[in-house]
C-alpha cells in the first residue's frame, strides 16, 4: 500500500467536501470527519468501520487513514494540530482509539456546525474554541489505548523514530543503527511507501515544528532553526521555503493568532 505524506502549515483547516479520499495518507495534525450526510469506510491503521449520517470518525496524527465506497453526500471535514487543543496536547501522540468513530450527540453536531461557521468568518479564536468543546464531548466516547502498546509494523516503527529524533543529527546511517534496517531498505521504504525521500521527510517534520514554534511563542528565527534541527539559517530558510512555499518571516506574519 502506498502511503502518501501530507504537510499541514495551517493550525486549523475546515472545508465541506461531497466525497471523501481514497487515498491512503499521514499526516501530524487531527483528522475530524464530520458525516452530515452520505456513507464511506473509513480505516484508521488496521481498523476499519462504516460511517453513516450522523457519524463522526477521528484519525490521530501519525495513523495512516482512507475512505472506500464514498457515497456523494455532505462531508465536514477538519484538520486541526494537536496543540489547538489546550491541556491535552501530547495525548494524541501518546494513545490511539480503539474504535475512532462515534455516533454525534447534539453538543458534538453543534460545535461542528459552530466550529465551521467561525472557520469560514476567519474567526480562529472561536473557532479553536468550538473545537475544544467538541473534543471534550468526543474524547468521553473514544476508548483509548496506549500507543505503544500497538502491533504496528515496520513504516510505523521507522516513523515513530523519526518523530523523536528529528531535531539531533539524523542520517539514513544513525536511522539504520536505530532500527537494525539497511540504508537501501530503509531509502526503498521512504521512496515506495512515502512517495519522497528520507531527508525530504525529515525536512517536513522540522518545518512542521518550526511552523509551530513561529506560531506559538516570540523566538528569533535563528534560535528556532537551530532548535529544530539546521546547522545555519540559510539552510533552514531554503529548506521551509521548499515547504511552505513561504519564508519563515512570512509565515509568522500570516497566520500568527491568539492561539498560542
Amino acid at each position: 500500500m502506498d502511503i502518501v505524506y501530507e504537510t499541514k502549515n495551517e493550525p486549523i483547516t475546515v472545508f465541506n467536501s461531497k466525497r471523501l479520499s481514497i487515498t491512503p495518507h499521514i499526516h501530524k495534525v487531527i483528522e475530524i470527519i464530520y458525516v452530515e450526510d452520505g456513507k464511506a469506510r473509513a480505516h484508521a491503521d488496521s481498523v476499519y468501520t462504516d460511517i453513516v449520517s450522523g457519524d463522526l470518525f477521528i484519525a490521530f496524527p501519525n495513523q495512516v487513514h482512507y475512505y472506500e465506497f464514498s457515497k456523494t453526500g455532505k462531508y465536514c471535514v477538519f484538520c486541526v494540530s494537536p496543540k489547538v487543543f489546550f491541556g491535552i496536547s501530547e495525548m494524541f501522540f501518546e494513545y490511539l482509539p480503539k474504535a475512532p468513530v462515534i455516533k454525534a450527540t447534539n453538543s458534538i453536531a453543534d460545535n461542528v456546525k459552530m466550529a465551521s461557521d467561525a472557520f469560514e468568518e476567519g474567526d480562529s479564536a472561536r473557532c479553536a474554541g468550538h473545537l475544544n468543546i467538541l473534543m471534550s464531548d468526543v474524547i468521553k466516547e473514544l476508548k483509548l489505548t496506549a500507543a505503544v502498546r500497538q502491533n504496528v509494523g515496520t513504516m510505523k516503527d521507522v516513523l515513530r523514530y523519526c518523530e523523536r529524533h528529528f531535531f539531533e543529527d539524523i542520517s539514513l546511517e544513525t536511522l539504520s543503527d536505530a532500527t537494525h534496517l539497511s540504508r537501501c531498505y530503509l531509502s526503498h521504504l521512504f521512496k515506495d511507501k512515502l512517495g519522497i525521500g528520507f531527508c525530504d521527510y525529515i525536512n517536513i517534520l522540522r518545518i512542521n515544528a518550526a511552523c509551530a514554534m513561529l506560531l506559538e511563542t516570540d523566538k528569533k528565527i535563528s534560535d528556532i532553526a537551530c532548535d529544530v534541527g539546521y546547522g545555519t539559517i540559510r539552510s533552514f530558510n531554503r529548506a521551509f521555503l521548499k515547504v511552505t512555499s513561504k519564508t519563515p518571516i512570512e509565515y509568522r506574519n500570516k497566520y500568527y493568532s491568539p492561539l498560542k
